[in-house]
């Protein structure tokens, strides 16, 4: 939502006071800790690992277009 800058988008800093960047905002998310950053990135590693690998087995090879 801040576009493609690194830096805070000032309208969203006043209009949301409560979050915060840098993914320190996660346990006002989620009280109970289940979307722990170590867990999101072990998910979103995996996710990439099974893409890879279809990839690689062709599963995808309709949908992906090569590069020109």
């Amino acid at each position: 939502m801040g576009g493609n800058k690194v830096s805070s988008n000032p309208a969203l800093v006043d209009a949301y006071r409560t979050c915060t960047c840098h993914g320190a905002s996660w346990p006002r998310i989620t009280p109970r800790g289940e979307a722990h950053p170590r867990t999101q990135d072990a998910f979103a590693l995996r996710s990439h690992q099974r893409a890879s690998a279809a990839i690689e087995a062709g599963r995808f090879k309709d949908e992906i277009v090569p590069c020109r």
